[in-house]
């Protein structure tokens, strides 16, 4: 039992140290991700793909956007 105790709390205490590079790593990939796909899409000349994308991609942060302002 004193032993799954100071588990838990030493790997709280390295959770909470990573946790700037955790959210630079996924402020990174917020937008690599997307720019990975639609550059994929336009290499490939996938136009209905792109499209689909940019289409989705809006919406995404109209509806993002919408929530993040009523609270």
């Amino acid at each position: 039992m004193l032993f799954s105790l100071n588990f838990t709390v030493g790997y709280s205490q390295l959770a909470e140290n990573n946790n700037e590079t955790i959210e630079t790593s996924g402020d990174i990939l917020l937008f690599a991700m997307p720019a990975s796909a639609l550059t994929t899409m336009l290499l490939l000349k996938d136009k209905k793909g792109t499209w689909q994308f940019t289409k989705g991609f809006n919406l995404n942060r109209a509806v993002t956007f919408g929530l993040s302002g009523s609270q």
